[in-house]
């Protein structure tokens, strides 16, 4: 092995705006808790699951509440990172997870589910919580995460699976080679749960779980008998309805129904709330609306059972309206495609996003409560209505204000960051409160016993968190005890340093990876890994490069930060909408490709370049032409070789992929 140590002989001044929240080390942070609890199962395990599918309450609660939103974290971090590793670690995970489906364990006689209190040929699951319909909805919510980010990005699809030395690929990866075969697996044991769950009929006609009458959805005389597992709730539906629209989003022709049923739910979330036998019930909806509006705070909020019964009081708890909040946020993100395709109404604007903005910045967090004889406090109320223990679902009526687990539960709300400076919002902002609650309370804490900081949703928020302080800051990124044997691309805003002892959080095992703890960065043999930084890569004496390893370095030297356009978060406008008139013709093309793009947008393209099968950069001439907003681009393809390319565009934060075919005549 050959080890690189550098000593560096200067200092680079970095000029841009400091920022308080800049030096916090937020990703390296995750990291060291998510291994430490989760990844080596030292506080969350459940080996076994997979076969004692019916092991108690607890068990199952720690699958849905404590693994699965963590799982998203996973996907939150890779999002933002670009990190295979964490892809890695979701994989090694999920596996597990889809083997443990009841009908996998238990034999065909079995529902494609993973709970249930008795399925429908009266075998009783042990499990007794009478939480089925939530625990099944946040299992599919991951998986079909996961299947979008693999789908929407060709090269990952047709990257290969790496093996650490040691590990069994049967038994990680059900066998498969790409990350695009592992994802088809998901997406089928995703597809056949969700496919049960709106078309199963019982004998007494009750129609399935998701039955539109073209009125509403009939939730009081819904199917399989998940009214009796609190299906009403709203916390229950939301899952459903972002593993409805993920699948959706990852194919919108095959799984147009599961568009429309994101839809439906949106649609009873935004207005119609009221859950009786009868449709028809038009004039008593506005009544009973799943969200309500204040209008003295411009915030939501919401009940705890809406759909029940139009008489239930309970006002949402923030522990539950953690779940809710995700939905509407993946649904804004991608309203403009569901808006072409798959209905006229329009649910989740940014109007309404702000308003769930305030729900946070008005009515969960207070920076004025007074109490205690008249001593003034900031925190956390518990409830999205601003109260602690007045009229809230029964489980968090005894906790008190700023509560840690009130405190905590806030994390989940950061990605409404991005509508901070929308609307009618005044300071405090979400990031603020955000940042200063990670300063003041999570900095410091390094052990991963502490409850508060650790569990499942606490740690999505985390990745949430990571994800905005990626966005707004020009943060440096420390790397250490890792061992890469796949290809990756490392980037930091401001310095990277790769391989030092003492690096903030450094874990005791590598992430993605439990098996190894050398503590040191290696390069595997056959590996390639690019460094790129928007001032300075720092090599530190831990940095390893096994003979035939490679690696290449990006130093941009710049005294001001830069952005790197691929990672850059919290846009103004969406890809869908930058793309939505462009067109590429003849496609399959021989001489000459032509690219059209109309409107503004067209001014937002930095750069178009095309890449062939193996992700390599082909040479083709471009000539662009500008009519007022719109522009044209000419290819010159007459000396490419006949074969699929993908033709790639950077435009204002994004990479937009698109497939062209060339084929002489």
């Amino acid at each position: 092995m050959k080890k690189v140590s550098l000593i560096l002989m200067f200092v680079v001044i970095n000029i841009a705006a400091f920022s308080q929240y800049q030096n916090y080390h937020i990703k390296e942070h995750f990291d060291k808790m998510f291994i430490e609890s989760y990844q080596n199962r030292t506080k969350y395990d459940y080996t076994g699951y997979e076969l004692q599918l019916g092991g108690g309450s607890g068990l199952a609660s720690r699958l849905s509440s404590a693994w699965c939103p963590a799982l998203e974290a996973l996907l939150t971090m890779y999002e933002t990172t670009k990190d295979k590793a964490y892809l890695y670690a979701f994989m090694k995970e999920s596996t597990q997870i889809i083997n443990s489906r009841r009908d996998y364990v238990y034999g065909s006689n079995h529902y494609p589910l993973w709970f249930r209190d008795v399925d429908y040929n009266n075998n009783v699951d042990a499990t007794g919580n009478g939480l089925g319909a939530a625990f099944n909805g946040r299992v599919l919510l991951v998986l079909a995460h996961f299947n979008y980010i693999v789908k929407k990005d060709w090269y990952l699809q047709n990257t290969p699976i790496e093996l650490y030395p040691g590990e069994d690929r049967n038994t990680l990866y059900k066998n498969y080679y790409t990350f695009g075969a592992y994802a088809n697996w998901v997406e089928k044991n995703v597809d056949q749960t969700l496919k049960w769950a709106i078309s199963w009929n019982n004998s007494q006609n009750m129609n399935n779980m998701w039955y539109n009458d073209s009125e509403c959805l009939n939730k009081s005389g819904m199917g399989h008998n998940f009214a009796n597992e609190a299906m009403a709730e709203f916390n229950h539906q939301t899952p459903w309805a972002i593993a409805f629209l993920y699948m959706y989003l990852s194919n919108v022709n095959n799984y147009y129904l599961y568009g429309q049923r994101a839809v439906d739910i949106a649609k009873l979330i935004m207005g119609n709330g009221c859950d009786e036998q009868n449709c028809g019930w038009t004039a008593q909806w506005p009544t009973s609306n799943a969200l309500k509006y204040n209008f003295s705070t411009g915030a939501y909020w919401w009940r705890h059972n809406p759909w029940n019964a139009c008489s239930y009081t309970f006002t949402e708890d923030m522990g539950h309206a953690t779940w809710d909040i995700m939905f509407p946020l993946l649904y804004n993100k991608n309203k403009s495609l569901i808006y072409n395709h798959v209905t006229t109404g329009q649910y989740f604007e940014n109007f309404h996003m702000e308003r769930f903005r305030n729900t946070f910045t008005k009515n969960i967090w207070d920076n004025n409560y007074v109490c205690c004889g008249g001593q003034v406090y900031d925190g956390f109320h518990m409830g999205v209505d601003g109260t602690t223990q007045n009229n809230i679902y029964t489980d968090f009526m005894t906790f008190t204000f700023d509560d840690p687990k009130a405190r905590l539960f806030g994390l989940a709300w950061t990605p409404l960051y991005k509508f901070d400076n929308s609307g009618s919002n005044t300071a405090p902002n979400v990031y603020n409160i955000i940042m200063d609650l990670y300063g003041a309370y999570i900095k410091y804490h390094n052990d991963a016993s502490v409850y508060y900081i650790t569990e499942g949703m606490r740690m999505k928020g985390w990745g949430d968190m990571v994800a905005a302080h990626w966005d707004k800051e020009c943060y440096s990124l420390y790397l250490s005890n890792r061992y890469c044997y796949f290809d990756q691309d490392f980037y930091a805003k401001d310095n990277l340093y790769v391989g030092y002892e003492n690096s903030p959080y450094q874990a005791d095992d590598a992430m993605g990876n439990k098996n190894y703890s050398g503590g040191d960065f290696v390069i595997q043999s056959g590996v390639k890994v690019v460094f790129e930084a928007g001032g300075q890569v720092f090599f530190g004496p831990n940095f390893v490069v096994e003979p035939g390893g490679e690696y290449e370095v990006i130093n941009h030297n710049s005294e001001l930060c830069l952005e790197k356009g691929e990672w850059k978060k919290g846009l103004s406008i969406n890809e869908t909408e930058i793309f939505k008139e462009l067109s590429i013709y003849p496609n399959p093309a021989s001489e000459q490709l032509s690219i059209e793009l109309s409107g503004v947008n067209s001014s937002l393209i930095s750069e178009i370049y095309m890449t062939d099968a193996v992700g390599k950069r082909v040479n083709v001439g471009i000539n662009k032409t500008q009519i007022g907003n719109d522009s044209k681009w000419t290819l010159q393809t007459n000396e490419i070789p006949n074969g699929i390319y993908i033709l790639s565009f950077v435009a204002d934060g994004f990479i937009h992929n698109e497939k062209v075919i060339i084929q002489h005549k």
